[in-house]
């Protein structure tokens, strides 16, 4: 006889992994400095994420 999953452990979601390559917001894009949200176009799942203003570091500062 097969065997089956009949209910999730408590505190733990059973969930599928999606492996659309736009599942996730891309770590080398660029974005000005707000509040994003990004749709996997696949799942559906939604990501929401900030992106804060960014200083020069010290070694970038040009003094005259």
């Amino acid at each position: 006889m097969p065997t089956r999953k009949i209910a999730d452990l408590p505190g733990h979601k059973s969930e599928e992994v999606c492996l659309h390559p736009e599942h996730k917001v891309a770590p080398m894009q660029v974005f000005p400095p707000g509040i994003y949200e990004h749709t996997c176009p696949s799942c559906g799942k939604t990501y929401t994420f900030a992106v804060g203003v960014v200083s020069k570091l010290k070694s970038e500062i040009y003094y005259d």
